[in-house]
């Protein structure tokens, strides 16, 4: 096992704290907008533009689902739905509000979104890999018991490095979607699947939808308390990026058929 302890504040200067967590989801943030700025110069205005809408909608919406799924305890402290500092965020939320208005925008701009879902695409694992290590020095979003090796102490007992777990795989995820964003087409195995616009997006979504879904059995089962309504947290959060990943691939094999 390895010994550990929440490190909730980095520095302080002064009576000015800067949180583990919103430190890294910040620099994950900023060193995907940079590096796809780079990657894709000559829409750089564009990625700049739209920047600023979807990361407010999604810090919107990812914490009004946390919230919405911690109802029970948001509803006796309402001032604490407005407290940032120490983390809370449901990262579908986030995901869901952040592409409503990037599309929004693009639509009222007369743009095709789907080109620039797919600039954007393989930088969104590399923000979520960064803010995953915010929450691991938090001590949120923490695994259930285990007996690995590399399990870390935590709350009484010995725990699966969940944050860790998905930071490894977010990134993983980042290299192969930046491996192919000039590709227009996918071999695999033998067939191709063409990536027509928007297909990478997709990739991204369906991708990060099984590794959240196969990560629930590696994180803590917390009850979500939904205005009244206790559910299994792992049972909810398996249902929703189940249904999400089931749909995307319906839609990459619809995308298959055709391409062979």
């Amino acid at each position: 096992m390895i010994p550990y302890h929440p490190i909730h504040v980095l520095f302080s200067i002064g009576s000015f704290r800067v949180y583990s967590w919103g430190f890294f989801v910040s620099l994950g943030v900023l060193t995907a907008l940079l590096l796809a700025i780079k990657d894709n110069k000559k829409y750089e205005d564009e990625l700049i533009n739209s920047f600023w809408i979807v990361v407010i909608s999604a810090v919107l919406g990812g914490r009004l689902l946390f919230v919405f799924g911690e109802w029970s305890y948001y509803s006796k402290h309402p001032l604490e739905i407005l407290n940032f500092s120490g983390g809370g965020m449901a990262l579908f939320g986030a995901i869901v509000l952040g592409l409503l208005a990037f599309i929004i925008y693009f639509k009222f701009r007369r743009k095709d979104y789907k080109k620039y879902l797919d600039f954007y695409a393989p930088y969104i694992p590399l923000a979520q890999s960064i803010g995953r290590i915010g929450c691991f020095l938090n001590g949120c979003c923490y695994g259930s018991l285990t007996n690995v090796p590399w399990g870390i102490t935590y709350l009484g007992g010995i725990r699966h490095p969940a944050q860790l777990y998905e930071s490894i795989l977010d990134f993983s995820l980042f290299l192969f979607l930046r491996h192919i964003r000039k590709k227009h087409t996918l071999h695999i195995s033998g067939f191709k699947l063409k990536l027509v616009k928007g297909m990478k997006f997709i990739i991204y979504l369906f991708s990060y939808s099984l590794i959240r879904f196969f990560l629930e059995f590696f994180r803590q089962d917390i009850p979500a308390n939904i205005f009244g309504f206790v559910l299994p947290g792992r049972m909810f959060n398996q249902i929703v990026y189940g249904t999400v990943a089931l749909v995307c691939l319906i839609y990459i094999m619809i995308v298959f058929k055709k391409s062979n």
